[in-house]
């Protein structure tokens, strides 16, 4: 549903407006989550070693949502390294 194609490549595309502004997912494998800033998965996520799952992960993008709520787009760290290398190759 939210899946394009162009020049062959997937290009995904996630929308959600919201009155702090716009969020679009940026890579293919990523995730969002939402939660309260106060929670324990704030706690894991929102620190200089995030984790999620056991699984270290990058904070691509955060947006505020509510009192205290926000949306956070991660990725895995592995993947996010990955696509990193990838494009300094190209």
């Amino acid at each position: 549903m939210f899946n394009t194609e162009i020049n062959n490549k997937q290009n995904y595309s996630f929308k959600n407006n919201s009155v702090s502004g716009s969020l679009f997912k940026s890579c293919e494998k990523s995730f969002f989550m939402r939660f309260h800033l106060q929670s324990g998965l704030a706690k894991q996520i929102l620190t200089d070693n995030p984790t999620y799952n056991r699984m270290s992960i990058v904070v691509l993008q955060i947006m505020i949502c509510g009192d205290m709520e926000v949306i956070v787009e991660l990725i895995d760290k592995n993947s996010y390294n990955e696509m990193i290398n990838k494009n300094r190759e190209e």
